[in-house]
């Protein structure tokens, strides 16, 4: 099992740092136009507009028999290209960086 960075490499904050020890996630940002790829094959288990995540895809991978879960949050109104159910590809384009939700600049929030 391999999963790729499914964006710029230019990581903002960490999972559960000192200065957020409730950040669940990995924030990527960087501005310009950046495009959300899945980090691993699997199936789309949630593709909707949040209060908190704002537009935001959820990717299930079944590896080896283990069931793992992606988050995919802030990404650009309008950018997410899969729904409920899609199969997706690792490396597909799934949205493109935004900045929706309760966010306060262009990021990719990914858990």
């Amino acid at each position: 099992m391999v999963f790729i960075y499914p964006t710029v490499r230019n990581v903002t904050s960490g999972f559960r740092t000192a200065r957020r020890p409730n950040h669940y996630g990995v924030d990527f940002a960087k501005p310009g136009y950046h495009e959300i790829r899945a980090s691993e094959s699997g199936v789309v288990s949630r593709s909707y507009r949040s209060s908190s995540y704002g537009e935001v895809v959820f990717i299930v991978h079944n590896i080896e028999g283990q069931i793992w879960e992606t988050v995919y949050a802030h990404l650009r109104t309008g950018s997410r290209t899969v729904r409920e159910g899609d199969r997706v590809e690792q490396g597909q384009i799934i949205g493109v960086m935004g900045n929706t939700g309760q966010s306060t600049g262009q990021h990719l929030h990914f858990e």
